[in-house]
């Protein structure tokens, strides 16, 4: 089980630049890349740094990327840009580490039925639960964990999103958007598809998009004693700080095609979350500060392969298959590229120059504008791109 945290020129690669239809771009030259990438790979993560890939394997990076934890017969903490050894303990066989607190400072770890939180200070809290627990996110503070509490135990079949307690051991309901305590009879049954969270900048409110999902019923309809038939697609909105949590409800069709078709990036500023359906060729554009639909807007279906979103500068872009569409933030089409190989994954570079895509065996960055390709580089056995970080961090 999972949990709901995952064109270019070179080794063969062709990038259409502009508008599709263009005329392909001159093969690019691999050099150094100008960022330090964070890779997901079928040998679990690798760091592309400008002298080379370091291959990490299980591990998990801070929020920031600029740290990542890796755990083997040590619980190692490296810095990403340079690889140095910041911190270093021995750790017990079997512990995978899984999430980390906003400030890096404090790391989830699993084991079967277990969770275990350390710190630099090799401080370390653990707990044992009777069925499968999995860490989601720290709260802001760092006095608690939201966690994916699976049920029925020994043979799970959906989870609950609770808070543990890190000073009592103690699960607990979350608290409605009007920071009331959840009933536990109306504590939602997540069954769907679940996809990466996207953290909002300030690091206080992590966005969830859940997809297939018929028959759920939301808190507030189970409160109120009202039943939804509608619900297909919709955002669990989980305040990191408070502790409440909310679920923006998508139109339909979102939530009936295949999983892969959904991505959901936030602006820059945090102030809009859009959700991609790139089977329907729809983009719904969600007010972070009301939690409501705005508008849909529309753009051509993408089909082949798995769909992602970025939000950089004032354009949002959205790629499936081999091809890549823009937007700006109001949805408004402003063309796009064609890829020759299938995209595997977008990042905004640190200062916001340069679009990063990935590719089953490299990685490219371009003009974000134009889509003139800047550079290449290998990284084989790609699967995602997870941070974009500085040099220098």
């Amino acid at each position: 089980m999972t949990t709901r945290r995952s064109l270019l020129t070179a080794a063969g690669l062709g990038l259409a630049t502009g508008l599709a239809g263009c005329r392909p771009a001159r093969p690019v030259a691999a050099v150094g890349v100008p960022d330090v990438i964070v890779a997901e790979t079928t040998d679990g993560l690798a760091v592309l740094r400008p002298d080379g890939l370091a291959p990490v394997g299980a591990a998990v990076t801070t929020p920031d990327g600029a740290a990542i934890y890796t755990a083997g017969d040590r619980l190692t903490l490296l810095s990403t840009a340079g690889g140095k050894v910041l911190a270093q303990d021995d750790l017990p066989a079997g512990w995978r580490p899984r999430v980390t607190s906003a400030d890096g400072g404090l790391v989830a770890l699993t084991a079967p039925n277990k969770i275990m939180i350390t710190d630099r200070t090799r401080e370390r809290r653990s707990f044992t639960f009777a069925g499968l627990v999995e860490p989601d996110a720290f709260t802001l503070d760092g006095t608690g964990l939201f966690v994916l509490e699976w049920k029925p135990d020994g043979a799970p079949e959906f989870y609950k999103v609770r808070l543990l307690d890190l000073a009592t051991g103690a699960l607990s309901p979350l608290l409605t958007r009007a920071k009331a305590p959840i009933p536990p009879a109306d504590e939602e049954q997540m069954r769907g598809e679940a996809h990466r969270g996207v953290l909002a900048p300030d690091r206080k409110v992590l966005y969830t998009l859940y997809t297939h999902q018929p028959g759920h019923q939301h808190t507030r309809d189970l409160v109120a004693g009202v039943h939804n038939p509608s619900v297909h697609a919709f955002v669990h909105t989980l305040d990191m700080e408070v502790g409440w949590a909310y679920c923006v409800d998508l139109p339909l069709p979102f939530g009936t095609a295949d999983a892969g078709a959904y991505a959901a990036a936030l602006s820059p500023d945090g102030s809009r979350l859009f959700v991609a359906d790139t089977a329907a060729g729809r983009v719904a554009i969600i007010d972070t500060s009301t939690l409501t639909v705005d508008a849909v807007a529309s753009i051509a279906p993408l089909a082949g392969g798995a769909a992602y979103a970025l939000a950089l500068g004032s354009r949002l872009y959205v790629a499936a298959g081999t091809e890549v569409r823009i937007l700006d933030f109001s949805g408004t089409a402003h063309g796009g590229f064609t890829a020759t190989a299938p995209v595997r994954g977008l990042l905004a570079a640190p200062d916001g120059t340069r679009l990063y895509a990935g590719f089953p065996e490299s990685v490219a960055w371009l003009d974000p504008g134009t889509g003139a390709v800047q550079g290449t580089a290998n990284l084989p056995r790609l699967t995602g791109l997870l941070r974009a970080v500085p040099l220098q961090h």
